[in-house]
């Protein structure tokens, strides 16, 4: 890495050299988040992601317990699937869900 190299002179690959650089080195105190969220839109989503109808999906949004899951801006429902399913994992509530599954069919 030659640092007396001025900057409009330096290539792509002369960036990339110092970014690996700065990374290897923790040198940056970036944190790279490599996994990407998954997102499930609306109350059909919400059921396809929990494997309910329609109905129960608009019953489990109702009662609160996944606000802190869905982004709601108008009519638009935006739901971190993966947040969903560990509140209800951690909430016990998936135990509420099936059984109402269950009785519906």
């Amino acid at each position: 890495m030659n640092l007396d190299k001025p900057l409009a002179t330096a290539t792509l690959a002369d960036l990339y050299e110092v970014i690996r650089e700065l990374l290897n080195d923790n040198k940056c105190n970036a944190v790279v988040d490599l996994q990407e969220k998954k997102y499930v839109y609306g109350i059909k989503g919400l059921a396809s992601l929990l494997g309910c109808s329609i109905a129960t999906a608009e019953r489990v949004k109702a009662s609160g317990i996944l606000n802190p899951a869905i982004s709601q801006h108008g009519r638009t429902i935006i739901i971190d699937a993966e947040m969903a399913l560990d509140i209800l994992r951690i909430s016990g509530k998936h135990k509420y869900i099936l059984s109402k599954m269950r009785k519906e069919q």
